[in-house]
């Protein structure tokens, strides 16, 4: 009856049957109608789209398969095309004839990309020789800009891509450039590149003779693969082998991992272009359902970000990690939380995306509740951690290697690890290090003769090439030697009223050798000194405590009432810190119990999701064997999506047990003697529910069967 506002009631219906409903489509004015066929699912998506052969010659606009403010109602659905004969925009109708976009007065080239309602096209021109041009071309208004200048290489390959908010290109020098969308700056890449193409953030970029495969990550280019010849991007999911070049019959498939080329391309190559679910393409077998979904994922995955909608994205934890620099630039909870966790139990993470999470971390979570920010913040302080060891191991390779200039990167661990680099300083002509250690010396807590000296003796070695700002320095550290050498005679001959009458700075950096004597000196003012240094030290270990404790104990008691005060912030103090330490050594192994249990419990979930899918294909060919009876198959998936519901609260009601366990460890720090059977016990429950899906599992299995 055409009443397409009833038909809007029954979307899961509308699924299976949109063949029967295309053919009556043009007297449908319900936009819901529209939406639900334009976002289906990947089984059915594939069969209703059938491959269009089109009579003129075109390339696809990416990311314009979902464009809004458009009628749809007079076009079929599907991305917008670069009509490169007839100098326009379009789409297709219904009857599959062009229908008019945009008039561009150019003849564009390559595909195009749409990005914040501005569609990117590429055109070539004759001056003085051949240049090329980027051009917008604004969806809304249809105003036609020129953007910028780059390589000409050849008129039907590709020379720009857009990944995320940043436009690659090859400039007229032939370099990769990377130009920001969003803040309009540009960089280079340091890159040779003669042509550029993309497939979501996996590049390809031409030079010479070799095509080399990037990931793009964090703004970063991370090699992938090299491989000779000339490989560009078609929309089919393929990167295919320049055929002018040698008439190559090599492809090389985007969803294999290794890259691997391939031959064979040419007997799947038509004539003529064909119209399909992912644009415009030569090669509409590789069209499948796998490579249509993957292209649906992202698309979706866009828009949930861009409306906000976190549960949405949240569902495609791929794409989150392949997207961190856009997720995180969202100031969300749920967001960090998912990606900290996710950073966390991934194996293939690199420690530049830690580092970036950890950055937003700081800028962005001061706003967040208590709960999500103990949550991120324990996140946090583990990938400080990670990123900390790979600091390490690439500081100490530095040094081993004399590499000062990598090892000037890392002021910090400079500063703690100055006896590690006197030992090679004579190497070292990085005036920037020289600074660092020496500024170390002067003010160090702990210092000695040799270290000192081992600095005088590389300094005089490489200085003829300092400038003369380091000359004063230089001379408190040699007038700095003198009175060390004076305080170890005295100390040696535990002269203590002569020690006492040292600069305070000198005790200070010689605490050490002076706490392991003290418990000879009955000087008063050497505790008083010491007492001092040891309370207001941030950073002050057990064992110089303890030394301080026990030679007080022996010599302190007639001390006056400054001292005394002194010995008794020190005994707290070390009270504290063995606590500390006892507490921190039960929360590491409390931590590390509870991951290996999630690992468990991740595993007892990946096979109930994957005897789920078994029974899912059983279904499947029990409904192809039983042919016409509708009702039972109806009947059927009813009752397996009613299973699929129970199941995801099942997981739901899981993953708020195991939240509910992280969210008990600050109560468990105070209370220890309950930690562990608290914790034992959300094990036992989740196991048990575990359990439970695996019974109702096997009924499924058995119903099945029947």
């Amino acid at each position: 009856n055409d009443d397409w506002i009833s038909v809007a009631k029954y979307p899961q219906i509308i699924e299976q049957h949109v063949g029967q409903i295309l053919d009556r489509l043009q007297s449908c004015k319900e936009e819901q109608i529209y939406d639900i066929i334009s976002k289906m699912s990947k089984s059915s998506q594939p069969k209703w789209f059938q491959p269009i052969e089109l009579s003129f010659n075109c390339r696809t606009v990416l990311n314009s398969e979902y464009l809004q403010g458009i009628d749809r109602k007079q076009r079929r659905q599907g991305h917008m095309l670069v009509d490169c004969s007839g100098e326009q925009l379009c789409f297709l109708d219904l009857v599959n004839e062009r229908q008019m976009f945009a008039k561009l007065n150019f003849v564009p080239q390559g595909d195009a990309f749409l990005h914040e309602n501005l569609v990117y096209v590429y055109i070539s021109l004759f001056r003085n020789g051949w240049v090329g041009k980027l051009m917008t071309v604004d969806i809304r208004t249809l105003e036609v800009v020129e953007l910028l200048e780059c390589s000409h290489y050849g008129n039907q390959l590709q020379h720009f891509v857009i990944v995320g908010d940043t436009l690659f290109y090859a400039n007229k020098n032939r370099m990769l450039m990377r130009y920001n969308l969003k803040a309009k700056t540009e960089a280079s890449t340091d890159l040779r590149c003669d042509t550029v193409s993309s497939d979501g953030n996996l590049i390809a970029v031409y030079y010479g003779s070799e095509t080399t495969f990037y990931e793009v990550k964090l703004g970063q280019l991370i090699p992938k693969k090299v491989v000779r010849g000339n490989f560009s991007f078609d929309v089919a999911g393929i990167f295919v082998s320049d055929l002018k070049e040698g008439k190559k019959d090599e492809y090389i498939d985007a969803l294999d991992k290794e890259l691997e080329v391939k031959t064979g391309i040419l007997q799947f190559r038509t004539k003529r272009k064909f119209y399909t679910a992912l644009g415009a393409t030569n090669y509409k077998d590789f069209v499948t359902e796998e490579r249509v979904q993957k292209v649906r994922d992202f698309m979706e995955f866009c828009r949930a970000l861009e409306k906000a909608d976190w549960v949405s994205v949240a569902k495609f934890p791929q794409l989150i990690k392949q997207n961190f620099e856009k997720v995180l630039s969202y100031k969300e909870e749920t967001i960090y939380e998912i990606v900290g966790f996710q950073l966390l139990n991934d194996e293939e993470c690199g420690i530049q995306i830690m580092r970036h999470f950890l950055e937003t971390f700081d800028i962005n979570t001061k706003k967040f509740n208590e709960k999500c920010y103990q949550y991120c913040y324990q996140y946090a302080a583990r990938m400080q951690v990670l990123t900390r060891e790979d600091d390490l191991k690439k500081f100490a390779q530095a040094i081993q290697n004399d590499d000062w200039i990598s090892v000037a990167k890392y002021p910090q661990l400079t500063k703690q690890h100055v006896s590690q680099i006197l030992d090679r300083l004579q190497s070292c002509e990085e005036e920037q290090i020289y600074d660092i250690i020496m500024l170390q010396l002067i003010n160090a807590e702990e210092c000695d003769i040799q270290k000192l000296q081992q600095f005088i003796q590389a300094f005089d070695l490489n200085s003829q090439q300092f400038n003369d700002k380091r000359q004063e320095h230089i001379a408190k550290i040699r007038m700095l030697i003198k009175e060390m050498t004076k305080f170890q005679q005295a100390l040696q001959k535990q002269d203590w009223k002569a020690i006492s009458k040292f600069p305070r700075q000198i005790i200070k950096q010689n605490i050490g050798k002076v706490l392991s004597q003290l418990k000879s000196c009955d000087e008063e003012t050497i505790y008083e000194i010491i007492g001092f240094q040891l309370v207001h030290s941030e950073e002050c270990s057990i064992k110089k405590m303890m030394q301080f404790g026990d030679a007080f104990v022996a010599n302190g008691q007639d001390f006056g009432q400054k001292c005394q005060g002194y010995a008794t912030q020190i005994k707290q103090l070390a009270n504290e810190e063995k606590n500390r330490t006892k507490q921190n050594t039960l929360q590491y192994r409390m931590e590390k119990t509870q991951k290996q249990e999630f690992q468990k419990i991740q595993q007892s979930f990946a096979k109930v999701r994957a005897d789920q899918n078994e029974m899912k294909k059983q279904l499947d060919f029990n409904v192809q064997q039983i042919g016409g009876i509708k009702i039972d198959v109806q009947h059927t998936n009813d009752r397996l999506v009613e299973y699929e519901k129970a199941q995801k609260v099942g997981f739901q009601k899981i993953d708020q047990q195991f939240a509910q366990m992280q969210e008990h460890q600050n109560e468990m720090k105070k209370q220890q003697d309950k930690m562990k059977n608290q914790q034992d016990f959300n094990i036992q429950w989740t196991k048990k529910q575990l359990e439970d899906h695996e019974k109702a599992l096997l009924q499924i299995k058995d119903w099945l069967d029947v």
